[in-house]
């Protein structure tokens, strides 16, 4: 090889091993990234978190948890035996509905909230509805619109009644629950008082 063409090769072999370092230390940074946004950036214990309904002043909902764990990868939250309180907001006194479960995940902040593993929605008897349970393994809530949906197999108790489906969808404002496939239910009147 003679002089001239090592002179003209050195340049071009500086500039592939430069480009070669570089796309390296690229691909370094794109990994740390994603690694970072995998790993969590904060965690609370004994959670209680009011948010409050902007129109009106009042509660809109309640979480409770003993352990919460935040990753910034799609901005959710796990949640350790979530306890959710969804108040009433359209003024028609009904009771809250308490939600229960296992374990959770929060999405998009609070946009979604994916409840699974012994999830129980209940709300006690109040002047304008009457106790109501339901019980499923997997449950979706939507807290700002406050409705809950799954297509797991539920089951629904009220005073003198059971009710089975495979699916549900419950609008925690109105209490109104619609079952959506194989639903089946018993009903039991209760016993008339004695004078």
């Amino acid at each position: 090889m003679t002089s001239r063409q090592l002179i003209t090769l050195f340049p071009l072999l500086l500039l592939a091993t430069f480009s070669g370092w570089l796309a390296y230390k690229n691909s370094q940074a794109i990994v740390q990234n994603q690694n970072a946004a995998q790993n969590p950036d904060s965690f609370t214990k004994n959670v209680a978190a009011m948010r409050m309904n902007v129109d009106s002043g009042t509660p809109q909902d309640e979480l409770f948890a003993p352990n919460m764990v935040h990753y910034p990868a799609g901005d959710t939250t796990n949640v350790t035996t979530p306890h959710i309180v969804i108040f009433n907001a359209d003024g028609t006194n009904n009771e809250p509905w308490h939600i229960y479960s296992l374990k959770g995940q929060a999405q998009n902040g609070t946009t979604i909230v994916q409840l699974w593993d012994h999830v129980r929605l209940h709300q006690a008897a109040g002047p304008n509805n009457s106790e109501m349970t339901i019980t499923t393994s997997a449950l979706t809530v939507y807290p700002k619109d406050q409705y809950a949906t799954t297509q797991q197999p539920v089951q629904l108790v009220q005073p003198g009644g059971v009710a089975n489906s495979v699916g549900l969808r419950a609008d925690l404002k109105t209490g109104d629950i619609q079952l959506f496939s194989q639903a089946r239910g018993h009903y039991q009147q209760a016993p008339a008082a004695t004078q």
